[in-house]
């Protein structure tokens, strides 16, 4: 798992220059806070996948964990994203215009009347269940603060943030290049982790896919 220090020297290698003028060294702790939640944004990386947080329901409406970021996809809806440890029983994520169909065993994210997103079930029972999702990290800002991905994500990361500096710069096609390496380096990682636990290797999100609060503090989104 590589410390920020690290990764900003990766960024300075993959842009070809160690001059600071463009690339300040806060610009690069940015950089790759930001590579970090589109990465997140898309793909399913088992780093930051909590399995088994408990999310206690009052009729039908839950508090999302403190460091819930987004779903994970997984490979169906039906894949233990929320279950009833008791009864084995599924619940499907499903856009919140399908959950006001009231399905049975179904679940979305939502905001309430105070404006705090929270977790719905249905039916609307008083009950415990548990919850699979993707963690938010906070942002990286001291030299050692570690980035929460393992040591095969490093390149991919830093070759993410090293075309978010590009394009800032109006550098399309170098950042193009980059950015298309970095996917495709994740994809051969997650593609391996996923054949070794025999499970189908798509792991992008889907678009009714819900994030709380990213790390950099962008406001809560829908997908």
């Amino acid at each position: 798992m590589a410390q920020l220090q690290t990764l900003r020297n990766k960024v300075t290698r993959r842009l070809g220059t160690a001059v600071e003028d463009f690339y300040t060294p806060d610009k690069k702790n940015g950089a790759l806070n930001l590579a970090r939640t589109e990465i997140l944004l898309r793909y399913d990386v088992d780093d930051f996948i909590k399995e088994d947080a408990t999310i206690s329901f009052t009729s039908g409406v839950g508090t999302l964990p403190t460091d819930f970021f987004r779903k994970v996809k997984g490979e169906s809806n039906f894949c233990r994203d929320l279950f009833n440890a008791s009864t084995e029983e599924d619940y499907q994520r499903v856009s919140i215009a399908r959950f006001d169909d009231d399905i049975s065993l179904t679940w979305t994210v939502k905001q309430d009347g105070a404006g705090d997103l929270k977790i719905n079930i249905f039916e609307a029972s008083t009950v415990t269940l548990t919850l699979r999702y993707i963690e938010e990290k906070t942002d990286m800002s001291v030299d050692t603060d570690e980035s929460g991905f393992s040591s095969q994500f490093d390149e991919a990361h830093a070759r993410w943030a090293a075309a978010i500096l590009l394009f800032d710069r109006r550098l399309f096609e170098e950042a193009s290049v980059l950015r298309a390496e970095a996917e495709d380096k994740i994809s051969e990682v997650m593609s391996r982790e996923k054949l070794d636990r025999g499970a189908p290797t798509n792991s992008k999100f889907d678009q009714d896919t819900i994030v709380a609060s990213p790390g950099n503090g962008h406001e809560p989104l829908t997908l």
